[in-house]
């Protein structure tokens, strides 16, 4: 720099020497000198977070906004300088418009007076087999449950081999049942078949448009006790069980 010349090999200069600088003394004395106005440079990133609508982000543009004086810019258009991002409830790696419904079944074993472990001991009932979309939910007798332990155990086993079905959750409820989640855009035909399925009561089944109904199959689920709810808990009666229910009854 302080010749003009080319560089053509030799000694490196040391600490000491005329012509060594530390990084740390030209980072502290910059010599660059602005030359014009800026321009907007955009790189490529893997980074969802920068991506518009791929977290629930509705965005404008990709990035932020930027504090620059768009003045300083070549072309002042190109400056973002207001926040556009809106939030909604969207979860990273789920879809916006998933739709799922939730609805709870309940007293599954009142019909044969069984309320605890023990009673499912003494009638022989282990191992348990359930039946879900075409698939076989087999429940074997736990060491750890005590003859006294109330059918919470059984339904939360249930319910968890419910959940290994693609688009299907389940959880245990209190009233010797399961309260399921169905992703009705993946499962538009649901069925769910119970012990000892002697009849028509043991099976419960529904249809779906996926957009403003729910109809339940030709059996007799609810015909015998009071065992199906929908998603805010209200009891569905035998006369809306026979007809279309409004979608909006399980949507959550």
């Amino acid at each position: 720099m302080a010749t003009g010349k080319i560089w053509n090999g030799g000694e490196v200069p040391v600490i000491g020497d005329s012509l060594y600088l530390s990084i740390v003394d030209e980072m502290k004395q910059p010599k660059g000198i602005k030359q014009g106005k800026a321009w907007i440079t955009r790189l490529p990133t893997p980074l969802n977070i920068l991506q518009a609508e791929s977290i629930g982000l509705k965005v404008a543009h990709a990035l932020p906004f930027s504090a620059e004086d768009p003045s300083e810019f070549e072309v002042p258009g190109d400056v973002i300088t207001e926040s556009n991002f809106v939030k909604d409830n969207s979860l990273m790696g789920t879809k916006s418009s998933t739709k799922q419904i939730q609805f709870s079944l309940k007293k599954l074993d009142r019909m044969h007076d069984f309320n605890t472990i023990g009673d499912l001991d003494e009638a022989g009932e282990f191992p348990r087999k359930y039946y879900c979309m075409g698939q076989t939910i087999e429940i074997v007798r736990d060491a750890t449950w005590a003859k006294t332990d109330s059918l919470i155990n059984l339904y939360g086993a249930l319910a968890d081999g419910l959940s290994t079905i693609d688009g299907i959750e389940a959880f245990a409820n209190n009233e010797n049942g399961v309260t399921i989640r169905v992703d009705i855009d993946k499962i538009k035909n649901f069925k769910f078949v119970k012990p000892p399925y002697t009849d028509a009561s043991d099976t419960i089944s529904f249809t779906t448009d996926g957009l403003t109904y729910l109809k339940f199959g030709n059996d007799n689920f609810v015909g015998s006790a009071n065992r199906l709810f929908d998603k805010d808990n209200n009891l569905i009666d035998f006369q809306e069980y026979t007809n279309k229910i409004s979608l909006s009854k399980f949507l959550i």
